[in-house]
């Protein structure tokens, strides 16, 4: 598992792939704390480096939120994203029946790979959607 330095690392290195820019909106250090301490989380490593990361809180009603899925821009194209998201399907399939996140309608390129891999559009606004990836 990854620390909490690797995970800061990784979300600073990640930044300019969110759309708007991941620090533009949160403060990158207390987020990544916040990640390292209450999420459960899906990683991928390359030569000891965090380059894949989903974190995740499984809710009560058994549905799960994605908080951050991000993956270095040096893999991103890859298919490291599909592969880590199967990984995280396979691990979270039994115990949840579905998966929530919001994501920036500016953010081209996640809106696409999510829509892609059959999240649908289940509300949001006009800066950000709400997709959920239904029947695991």
């Amino acid at each position: 598992m990854a620390s909490r330095e690797l995970i800061t690392r990784h979300l600073f290195e990640c930044e300019f792939s969110f759309s708007p820019r991941l620090s533009s909106y949160i403060d990158i250090d207390s987020y990544a704390s916040k990640l390292f301490e209450r999420s459960s989380r899906v990683e991928a490593f390359a030569d000891g480096v965090l380059v894949g990361l989903i974190c995740y809180y499984i809710r009560t009603d058994s549905s799960v939120f994605v908080s951050n899925f991000s993956i270095a821009s040096n893999f991103q194209g890859s298919g490291l994203a599909t592969e880590l998201f199967n990984r995280f399907k396979t691990l979270i399939s039994k115990e949840v029946c579905n998966i929530e996140l919001e994501v920036h309608r500016t953010n081209l390129r996640a809106m696409k790979f999510y829509l892609k891999s059959g999240f649908g559009e289940v509300g949001g606004d006009k800066e950000k959607a709400v997709l959920v990836y239904p029947n695991i």
